[in-house]
């Protein structure tokens, strides 16, 4: 008989959701032609893309001016890595805005990763 899960395993399991579909996602975006605050779950339905629970709702839009997001002081972040390219260094490539939380993808220099900020 399987267990029931805890909060942490839910916490958890819904992250590592989250974090594949923003890895599938964001650079799924590049052939876009995309403007600060569209709309971008229609490209996430178009790719046939499962959108995680957490995200049903919510508006999940593109945040064009994302250059310094990640790293403004007073903010708090929470960062998605997973091996990527190791000749790419702290650069940010695309982001969208979903409620307060702006998420990034960044490549670093071991790893691909989605940094997740908000200001509190």
């Amino acid at each position: 008989m399987a267990t029931a899960k805890n909060k942490l395993d839910r916490v958890l399991d819904d992250a590592h959701e989250l974090e594949g579909f923003l890895h599938a996602l964001l650079p799924a975006l590049d052939e876009q032609k995309l403007r600060q605050g569209d709309d971008v779950l229609r490209y996430a339905k178009k790719l046939k893309l499962k959108i995680p629970e957490s995200l049903r709702g919510e508006e999940v839009t593109w945040e064009a001016e994302h250059s310094e997001a990640p790293r403004k002081r007073g903010n708090e972040s929470l960062v998605f890595v997973r091996p990527g390219q190791a000749d790419a260094v702290g650069l940010v490539i695309k982001c969208v805005r979903i409620g307060k939380w702006i998420f990034c993808l960044e490549c670093g220099f071991f790893y691909c990763r989605i940094v997740a900020t908000r200001r509190f």
